[in-house]
């Protein structure tokens, strides 16, 4: 046995089926855009991995010129440890 549905109950099952497929979109979109935002992430992790190999290149370069030290990045000097100043002052 079948019933025709109301005029009424029909524009309601079209307006779930089309608010179905809106939020379907969404979510499909979101997760893409969660996709490329993961692998923007790995793409940063990569280039500051990259950069502390580079940092600790440079401070290592550093430490052969000037001695055994620190550098203070805000300052920009170099702070031989006091061993090494002494070494410096006793063969300078």
């Amino acid at each position: 046995m079948e019933k025709k549905i109301t005029k009424k109950e029909e524009e309601r099952a079209t307006q779930i089926k089309t608010e179905f497929a809106d939020v379907h979109t969404q979510i499909a979109s979101i997760q893409e855009e969660m996709n490329l935002l993961n692998k923007k992430a790995e793409e940063l992790i990569h280039s500051l991995e990259l950069l502390r190999k580079e940092e600790l290149n440079f401070l290592n370069s550093l430490n052969e010129k000037y001695g055994e030290g620190s550098l203070d990045p805000f300052k920009m000097i170099y702070k031989i440890t006091e061993n090494d100043e002494r070494k410096e002052q006793i063969n300078g």
